[in-house]
């Protein structure tokens, strides 16, 4: 009974490190990609704009990259504002009117799901 306890014990803890493993974190390349034909899909975005779009991602998601190795969390939070800032200043620039405004309708629905998510997530651990 005892060797079949611990046995279970051990497939449980390696069966938990092992899902914890399979979260690999994206390239800049694979989130601007993923950013991209999200935004072309919810967006109807033309080829031109696809790229245009594309390569606006790509840099974003480079220059982010770079920003999450810095160390104080003021300093990160400062600089990736303003990358968000030129990045919504670029994208204004090649969307529509329509589009631009459909994409801040997007942003705005999914910040709203993720707080209350977060809020949801708070009150159940308060239990």
């Amino acid at each position: 009974m005892r060797t079949l306890l611990m046995t279970l014990a051990f497939a449980t803890a390696f069966g938990a490190m092992a899902q914890k493993g399979d979260h690999k974190t994206k390239s800049p390349e694979e989130k601007a990609n993923q950013r991209t034909e999200r935004m072309a899909k919810q967006l109807g975005l033309d080829a031109a704009q696809h790229d245009k779009v594309a390569a606006i991602n790509l840099n974003f998601a480079k220059a982010m990259a770079e920003v999450a190795k810095i160390q104080s969390e003021k300093d990160r939070k400062g600089r990736a504002d303003v990358l968000k800032g030129n990045r919504d200043t670029k994208l204004s620039e090649v969307l529509t009117k329509d589009q631009y405004a459909k994409l801040l309708q997007l942003r705005e629905e999914h910040k709203s799901k993720k707080d209350a998510d977060k809020d949801k997530d708070k009150e159940g651990s308060d239990d």
